[in-house]
Parts: structure tokens; sequence; C-alpha cells
């Protein structure tokens, strides 16, 4: 065999070669998507959510019609409650909701088609708003009310709240992993029946020392965000062995050096 022979041989090859590799990735491309909110199922009000991590409220979603069971595909809320995921087939699918702060809600059946809005109504175990925060002598302080919307009264359910949380950060995604805030602090309410820390009017005290090695590590950004640190509690709630965390709004505390 000549070497032009040879040649033409190997690049009829290549040719059939780089065609069977075009088949290949001639798949049609994702045509729906899922847009989803986690609400309150008295009031409504969207559920505050750890920061977007492999720590927070996690949605499982597995598609249905496949000969075998399909891989699960796992993606995270972000913390004000809503959760997306734009690169989905259009088909029916079961959602599951993992790493919960709120009671246990069974999985349910979606169908997608396009774009599609989802909302799931839950059951937090508690709630925690803040209110009058200071800064002095490098110590943050807040108050926070607390409050759920389920008839705790009657039907305890075996929960008991039993601290609350006062994290500061930075930047305004804040929840009590390190890496999601610069200082975190927790005051023990354990001691407190359900009934006094919830009674109406009833407010409670939290409150963290500011690390001064990571304020001039920090000193910089702080200055970028006009002299702000941002807040936010957390409610904790112990239910059948597990604790449970209840986040606050985020709010802004202005900084001034004592």
């Amino acid at each position: 065999m000549n070497v032009k022979h040879i040649l033409a041989t190997c690049s009829s090859l290549l040719l059939v070669a780089l065609t069977g590799c075009g088949d290949l990735d001639n798949y049609d491309a994702p045509n729906g998507g899922i847009h989803g909110r986690i609400i309150d199922a008295r009031t409504g009000e969207l559920v505050q959510q750890p920061v977007n991590t492999p720590t927070g409220l996690c949605v499982r979603l597995v598609q249905q019609n496949w000969t075998m069971e399909a891989e699960p595909q796992l993606f995270y809320a972000k913390d004000d409650g809503t959760f997306t995921n734009t690169k989905l087939f259009n088909d029916e699918y079961s959602l599951q909701l993992e790493q919960t702060n709120f009671f246990p809600v069974e999985e349910r059946m979606i169908k997608i088609k396009g774009q599609t809005d989802v909302t799931i109504e839950v059951t937090p175990y508690c709630y925690a708003t803040v209110s009058n925060p200071s800064l002095k002598n490098r110590r943050i302080q807040a108050e926070a009310s607390l409050h759920r919307n389920w008839d705790w009264k009657t039907d305890n359910r075996g929960c008991k709240i039993t601290k609350v949380c006062l994290y500061t950060n930075i930047s305004s995604h804040i929840d009590k992993e390190s890496a999601n805030n610069m200082g975190g602090a927790s005051t023990d309410y354990s001691y407190l029946s359900d009934a006094e820390l919830l009674a109406e009017g009833n407010k409670v005290t939290a409150q963290l020392l500011l690390d001064g090695a990571k304020l001039e590590q920090y000193a910089h950004i702080i200055k970028g965000n006009n002299n702000k640190l941002f807040i936010r509690a957390a409610v904790v709630t112990s239910c059948d062995g597990r604790e449970y965390y209840n986040y606050s709004d985020v709010q802004t505390l202005e900084f001034k050096e004592d």
C-alpha cells in the first residue's frame, strides 16, 4: 500500500469518527425549570433559610419517566426561602425537602412544563424578630421576639426552645456556619419555659463580642460597606433529639470605633 493510499484511508476513518461524535452530542437541551417558594402555611410569608450551601435547605428532584430510576438532582435554597433550577427536562418529578427548619412535609409529585412555579407551605418550628440592635465596646446586642404560628400550647410535639443566637458578617449572607459569619454567640434559654419565652410582648437578649483581630482583618471591607455590619438572629428549637435553627431577616448596624 503506497503512502497516498494510507493517507486517504486515515482521512476517511477520521471523518467517520468525527461524524459519530457529532451524533453522540445531538441530544435535546433542557426545556424546563423550577422556581420555588417556601412559605408559612398560616401567614404566606417566606421562611428564612441558611445561606445557599451544602448545610442549607436541600431540594431533591427525581425524574419519573425513566426505565431505570433516575439519579436525583440536588440543589439548595437561597437564604430568603426561594429556590431555582432552570435546567430541567419537561417531565414529572418527585420533590423532597431535606435539612429543613420546619416540620416535615410529605414527598410530592410535580409536573415541569417550561419554567414552572411551585409554592410549598410549611410550618416552621419558631420565628425570631430582631429589634434595637446596638454596638458598644465591640459588643453587639439586640433584642429578639420569639413566636410560633402553630398551636404549641395543645400540641407541643416534644419541642423546646433552647437558645437564641446572634451572628454578624461583612456580607448580608449570614448563618451559623463559620464561613458565613465573622462572629457569633448564643444565649442559653433552656431554663425558661416556652410559655415564658413566647409570652406576648416578651423579648429576650442576644449579644456577641466582636473579635478584634477579625475587625482589623476586615476593616477595609467594613469601610466599603459605609461602616456597616450585618446581623442576623436565630432561635434554636430542640425537637426529637435534634436542633433546628430558624433565622430572622438580616439587619444592618452602623459600626463606630470605640
